[in-house]
């Protein structure tokens, strides 16, 4: 019936009550699959990443760089 006490702010569907704390749960992960397995922002992303850019992909800049202008003779 999801009765509640009187001014009581209703908990949104699929959001828990108490959560764990993340540290604890991040813990928990990495020890059951390994270190490294879980880890918060950009922590988890190894360096450098396959798809980085890289120097030698860039294209001419002939149009804001006057040393990459091209001349004719």
């Amino acid at each position: 019936m999801d009765l509640a006490p009187e001014g009581a702010v209703p908990v949104l569907p699929g959001v828990l009550e108490q959560p764990a704390p993340i540290g604890e749960l991040i813990d928990a992960v990495n020890r059951r699959f390994g270190t490294g397995t879980l880890a918060l922002g950009r922590l988890g992303t190894h360096s450098p990443a396959p798809w980085a850019n890289r120097q030698t992909d860039l294209s001419p800049r002939y149009t804001t760089d006057w040393n990459e202008l091209r001349t004719v003779s």
